[in-house]
């Protein structure tokens, strides 16, 4: 292939790139965006239900879960329209997410992130811990009322620990004791799937912090693939 023509081909991959980028702004930024004051509308609803409708706060329980799924699956369409995240390494994977939180919340984030994980975890160790972040971020939005949220990953040794703590109104302590709550399960199902253990507790200052624990499951290599295998 000549020179011009693999200009050419960089130039109409990148205007490829930069039509599913726009696409998938809009789909998070549009879409999601309303699909969270729909929730927001529908819990201010759901706290004026009369306490012998039951069967009425059922139901918008049950609008609230197909919200909270709908915009789970924006989220991993508009995530898998853009050139993907982790490409460049969990931290910046992370630090990427908090800029993105920040310009669409308008929340202050600041991050402490290793710049350079060695070995890199492996990708669905890397993807499991991205998503545990998108949600803890995500439900800062929906529930804490935060100005500020702090992202910390650390690596020690063999151990990755993952933090993200916001000075919001807190968590209720029966709350945390609740599996379905604020979408806790999913998140400790992938922290256990990795061997990990996440817990919940008060930030100081007030907020709460989310902490995921886990031990650095690293990357291998084709090669080393390749001589295992054999």
């Amino acid at each position: 292939m000549s020179q011009p023509t693999l200009l050419q081909h960089d130039r109409d991959a990148a205007a490829r790139q930069a039509e599913r980028t726009r696409i998938a702004r809009e789909l998070h930024d549009d879409l999601g965006g309303n699909l969270i004051a729909i929730k927001m509308a529908l819990a201010r609803l759901a706290a004026r239900v009369p306490a012998d409708q039951p069967g009425l706060a059922g139901q918008a329980g049950y609008i609230d879960e197909l919200v909270d799924r709908t915009i789970e699956t924006v989220h991993r369409i508009s995530f898998g329209l853009r050139a993907s995240a982790l490409d460049v390494g969990l931290a910046g994977a992370l630090a990427w997410q908090a800029n993105e939180f920040a310009r669409q919340t308008g929340v202050i984030v600041i991050t402490h992130c290793t710049d350079l994980l060695t070995p890199e975890p492996a990708p669905e160790h890397a993807a499991a811990l991205f998503h545990i972040a998108q949600e803890a971020l995500t439900n800062v939005a929906k529930h804490a009322r935060a100005t500020q949220v702090t992202l910390t990953l650390e690596h020690d040794g063999g151990e990755l620990t993952l933090a993200i703590c916001d000075n919001g109104c807190g968590i209720d302590p029966a709350a945390r004791t609740r599996p379905h709550a604020f979408g806790l399960r999913g998140m400790h199902e992938r922290a256990s799937a990795l061997g990990g253990v996440l817990s919940l507790s008060p930030a100081p200052g007030g907020g709460t912090m989310l902490t995921v624990k886990t031990r650095l499951a690293p990357s291998v290599a084709p090669a080393q693939n390749k001589k295992q295998n054999e």
